[in-house]
């Protein structure tokens, strides 16, 4: 019966200390694991930001690029308008 005791308790001893080992391994494996996932979060929300900004920015330029052309049309419009204004109102395109 004491030779039962002894060999049960030899065996629960190097069982706790074989989990125990199990368990720095698994927790050293885990801190890895997630160091790991936030520099690869860090790096994609990097990558998100660059993409939404360069979006953002070629956006801002298509719309200045088409305000300018706008106005350029709007300004030939303008000076045609005129020029019709002016031949009715003189009624001839030859006195010119």
């Amino acid at each position: 019966m004491n030779q039962i005791i002894n060999d049960i308790l030899s065996s629960s001893i190097a069982l706790g200390i074989i989990a125990f080992i199990c368990k720095m391994i698994l927790k050293h494996m885990d801190k890895r694991g997630l160091e790991t996932y936030k520099n690869k979060l860090k790096i994609e929300s990097d990558l998100l930001a660059k993409r939404i900004d360069f979006e953002f920015s070629q956006k801002k330029e298509r719309e200045i690029e088409l305000g300018r052309w706008g106005l350029t049309l709007l300004s030939s419009v303008n000076g045609l308008i005129g020029r019709l204004k002016y031949i009715k109102d003189n009624g001839s395109l030859t006195e010119d």
